[in-house]
C-alpha cells in the first residue's frame, strides 16, 4: 500500500491516505505507524486508528482501498459500497464476489503495488468512472446486501474455513480406492493438514503414493461387508469415494475385476453405512471423459444430457444418480466431480501421459487410436488434489474439474518429445472406437469455489517427466 501511494504521490502532491486499523501488534492487521516514515511519505498520511464509526469516515474518501490478502466475506467493501464509495480490492475470494470488477469497483493483483497504484490514479483522473463505479456500488449494495444475505455470506464463510481446515479442527476423512493414485496423494495431503484418514483399498492397483504412517489403512474390496464395521468403529466426518466403478486396470480374470462389475451393490454398502453412520458429506469422483464421451458440445458443461460411449462411462452416471437419490430419499449430503484427465507422478503406466513418456525413455513404438488429432482435457495431480478438498464446502450438485482446455495427443507427444529431447516411432490405429473430443467446461466450479488450476501443462509435464526419468533410470 506504502509503496503503491508513493507513485499516487508522483501524480497527485496533494493527496492523502487516510489509514484505518489497529496499532496493536498483537491485533490482527496490526501496523506501527512509524513504519510510514521508511517510505518518506508522513507528510500526506493520517492515521486514525481502530474506529467504529465508518459510516461518517467513508463520505471523506475519493477511493476506498482494502488490498487484503486473505480470503473471506469484505464487510468493509460493502459498507463502502453503501456510502457510494470507489473501491478497489485485491482480486481474492469474497472481494471479487462483492465486486463486479470495472463495474462497482476495481480488483487488483495480490500484493501488486503497481496494479494499485495505476488504479488509484486511474480513478482519481477519471471523475465519470469513480461517478459511474460509485452509483453502481450503492445499488448492489442495496440489491444484494440485506442483513439476511450477509448472515448467509458469513454463515458460508466459516463453514469454508471449517471444511478447509483454516481453523484447526480436525476431521476424519475415510476414502475408498485411497491406495491408488489420486486416493493416496489425496489421503497424505488430509493427513499432512492436521486430519485424520482411514484408507480403504484393495491394493490391486499399481499406481499410487506411498502413504503417510499416520494413515489407518484396511485392505479389502468395498463389496465386503466389513465395511460395517470399519464405519461403526471410525465414524468419519467426509467420506471420498475413489474406488473404480470397474476395475478397468486390472485383468478381467481377477476376482477384484469380477467383484467390481457389482458397483451397485457396492455402492449401497458405503452409502448405508455412510447415512447410518451420519457422514456430513459424501464425496464421488466421477469420470468426466467417460460421461461426457461422444459428446457434441465442447468444451462440455455439467447441464448437457450425456450418452456414454462405454460401460465405464454408465457406470459412473449410475453411481451419481444412486448418491442423488439418497439424498432426496434420506438426506445424504453429496458433491459429485467429474474430472477430466488427472496425471502426475505415481499414475498408472496404462494413462497417456506416462505411456508416453514410458515408451519414449525405453525406446519403444507409441500406439496412438486415431490419427493423433483427438484432444484431451489435462489436469495436474496437484491441482486435482487442492479441487478435491475444496469442493467439501459444495452441496448437493455436479462439478466439472480440469484445465479446460483441449490438448491433441499429437500436441501432446511433441511437448513430452521436446522436454525429454527424444522421439520415437508412432503407430496410429484407426481399427477400434475411440473419444474424438474431449475437454470439460469449468466455469461453475470457478465461479462457486473461484478456483482453477495452477499448474500449466507445461510445468505438470515436466514435474511428471522428472519423476518418471528417476523411475526408469
Amino acid at each position: 500500500m506504502f509503496e503503491a501511494f508513493k507513485e499516487v504521490l508522483n501524480k497527485f502532491p496533494k493527496a492523502v491516505l487516510i489509514i484505518i486499523g489497529p496499532k496493536d501488534l498483537e491485533k490482527k492487521d496490526a501496523f506501527l505507524p512509524e513504519i510510514i516514515k521508511e517510505y518518506g511519505i508522513e507528510k500526506n498520511v493520517i492515521f486514525l486508528g481502530e474506529r467504529t464509526d465508518l459510516d461518517e469516515i467513508f463520505p471523506l474518501m475519493d477511493v476506498f482501498v482494502l488490498a487484503s490478502h486473505r480470503e473471506g466475506f469484505p464487510r468493509t467493501i460493502v459498507e463502502a459500497m453503501a456510502s457510494s464509495r470507489p473501491t478497489i480490492a485485491t482480486n481474492i475470494r469474497g472481494c471479487n464476489e462483492a465486486i463486479d470488477n470495472n463495474e462497482n469497483g476495481i480488483l487488483i493483483k495480490l500484493k501488486d503495488s503497481s496494479s494499485l497504484s495505476n488504479a488509484i490514479i486511474t480513478l482519481l483522473k477519471n471523475p465519470s468512472l469513480s461517478n459511474k463505479l460509485s452509483k453502481n456500488a450503492r445499488k448492489k449494495a442495496e440489491e444484494e446486501f440485506d442483513e439476511n444475505k450477509i448472515f448467509n455470506k458469513i454463515e458460508k464463510e466459516y463453514k469454508n474455513l471449517l471444511n478447509q481446515n483454516k481453523l484447526n479442527i480436525p476431521k476424519k476423512y475415510l476414502i475408498t480406492g485411497g491406495a491408488g493414485f489420486i486416493g493416496s496423494h489425496l489421503a497424505n495431503k488430509l493427513i499432512e493438514t492436521g486430519n485424520d484418514v482411514v484408507v480403504i483399498d484393495n491394493f490391486f492397483s499399481e499406481s499410487g503414493l506411498k502413504l503417510n504412517s499416520k494413515i489407518k489403512v484396511f485392505i479389502l474390496d468395498i463389496s465386503d461387508r466389513k465395511i460395517f464395521d470399519i464405519f461403526e468403529k471410525e465414524k468419519p466426518d467426509v467420506v471420498y469415494h475413489l474406488a473404480g466403478p470397474i476395475g478397468l486396470r486390472n485383468q478381467k480374470t481377477d476376482k477384484s475385476f469380477t467383484n467390481s462389475l457389482n458397483y451397485l451393490d457396492n455402492l449401497k454398502n458405503i452409502l448405508d453405512c455412510s447415512v447410518l453412520f451420519k457422514v456430513k458429506k459424501f464425496i464421488f469422483l466421477s469420470s468426466g471423459g467417460a460421461v461426457y464421451s461422444g459428446a457434441n458440445v465442447i468444451p462440455t458443461t455439467e447441464e448437457y444430457i450425456p450418452h456414454p460411449e462405454s460401460p465405464y462411462g454408465l457406470a459412473n452416471i449410475q453411481i451419481g444418480n444412486s448418491i442423488i437419490d439418497y439424498n432426496k430419499q434420506k438426506g445424504l449430503d453429496f458433491v459429485i466431480l467429474r474430472f477430466s484427465n488427472v496425471y502426475g507422478p505415481y499414475q498408472w503406466s496404462t494413462g497417456a501421459i506416462p505411456n508416453f513418456i514410458e515408451q519414449i525413455l525405453k525406446g519403444n513404438e507409441i500406439i496412438i487410436y486415431g490419427d493423433g488429432s483427438e484432444t484431451r482435457d489435462f489436469i495436474y495431480i496437484d491441482d486435482a488434489v487442492e479441487a478435491l478438498i475444496l469442493a467439501e464446502s459444495l452441496e448437493n450438485s455436479i462439478w466439472n474439474v480440469g484445465s479446460g482446455k483441449e490438448v491433441s495427443l499429437n500436441q501432446l507427444y511433441k511437448k513430452i518429445s521436446d522436454i525429454l529431447k527424444q522421439k520415437t516411432k508412432i503407430i496410429y490405429n484407426n481399427k477400434l472406437e475411440f473419444i474424438n473430443r474431449s475437454c470439460l467446461d469449468i466455469s461453475k466450479i470457478n465461479k462457486d469455489l473461484n478456483w482453477e488450476p495452477k499448474t500449466s501443462l507445461d510445468d505438470g509435464l515436466k514435474k511428471t517427466i522428472s519423476w518418471y526419468g528417476k523411475k526408469f533410470k
